[in-house]
């Protein structure tokens, strides 16, 4: 490419930037390709917005193997942790790739919390037998101790800003709150077979498998209804520009739940997605599907600058499924 055109290309990604291109005179000029944006680029302050483009997102695979995921998590360092039930084991998948097992010989693990202090919780379905459910701790040095017993059926859990743990009991149609020495009180009886549970926007909100709806839980056990119509709801998540997010296990789709009630397709995933997350920069990590897959969907990444040290946050628009065979269309 002549050096005229270097430059032109250059004014171009200069532009998008809000910098200007000047020849200084009476200032040398620099001749090697390697410092051309360093002699001919004037600085001048620009900023970095988020720039939005449609496309497919970027489909990774967790290198990890599972056999009937039912529950997942983001912590704080980035880690997934995945409760693969038919295994009775929880996995936890760093950000380089390492897998490692965190907790193994479970009774079908079916819900996974974290607290503030690095506690895991881990709810154990136990196939459903009548008070045969319960609720493990595993500390942030990797000790695992049986919080709570005698539940029935609990899928899932949840805890609020004040690491109070809840957990739904599929099994007596129940959501519980568990106080720090286990001790189990109901908060509502109003949630016909509940399968999902989420802190969003700093209120409880539950899944109803049974009626495919998402209800609000108030402080007094009031069950409001935000959103119905789905088919099996099997997940719940918060996205990262704050909607909720649905994962109907009958539909190939996530659906965005805004706080007027308004609905819209989110994210085409894997067929049978069972379980969600969303990990620190918003990306969704899907866990299930017809090839027991743990696929991150990348829609938010960034680019260099090329004028400066600083990232160009990039958002991806989907428009049309993220790969070939993974789901089907919106």
């Amino acid at each position: 490419m002549s050096r005229h055109r270097q430059i032109a290309a250059v004014a171009v990604c200069c532009a998008a930037c809000g910098w200007s291109l000047a020849a200084r005179a009476g200032e040398p000029r620099a001749t090697s390709d390697r410092n051309l944006h360093q002699a001919e680029a004037t600085e001048a302050p620009h900023a970095h917005p988020p720039v939005e483009m449609p496309g497919d997102p970027i489909v990774a695979r967790l290198p990890v193997k599972v056999r009937e995921p039912r529950r997942m998590l983001v912590d704080a360092e980035g880690r997934v942790l995945i409760a693969d039930s038919a295994a009775g084991r929880v996995l936890r998948v760093g950000p380089s790739g390492s897998v490692a097992t965190l907790a193994s010989d479970l009774d079908e693990p079916a819900g996974l919390a974290r607290d503030s202090q690095g506690n895991v919780f881990v709810a154990l379905r136990a196939g459903g037998r009548p008070q045969a459910g319960s609720i493990v701790r595993i500390d942030a040095a990797g000790q695992a101790t049986t919080l709570v017993r005698g539940l029935n059926g609990p899928v899932a859990l949840a805890v609020d800003a004040q690491d109070v743990l809840y957990v739904a009991n599929a099994g007596d149609d129940t959501i519980m709150r568990v106080d720090s020495q286990g001790r189990p009180s109901i908060v509502a009886r109003s949630i016909e077979a509940p399968s999902a549970l989420v802190f969003h926007r700093a209120a409880l909100h539950a899944a109803s498998a049974a009626k495919g709806s998402v209800s609000r839980i108030d402080s007094d056990g009031r069950a409001t209804l935000v959103a119905d119509g789905f088919t099996s709801i099997a997940d719940l998540a918060t996205g990262p520009d704050g909607e909720l997010v649905v994962c109907d296990d009958g539909d190939a789709a996530l659906v965005a739940v805004q706080p007027d009630g308004i609905r819209a397709p989110y994210l085409s995933i894997p067929v049978g997605t069972r379980a969600i997350a969303f990990d620190r920069d918003g990306n969704l990590v899907a866990a299930g599907g017809r090839l027991r897959l743990v696929v991150r969907l990348i829609t938010r990444l960034s680019v260099p600058c090329p004028h400066c040290d600083q990232q160009i946050p990039l958002r991806i628009r989907p428009r049309k499924p993220p790969a070939d065979g993974l789901s089907d269309p919106i």
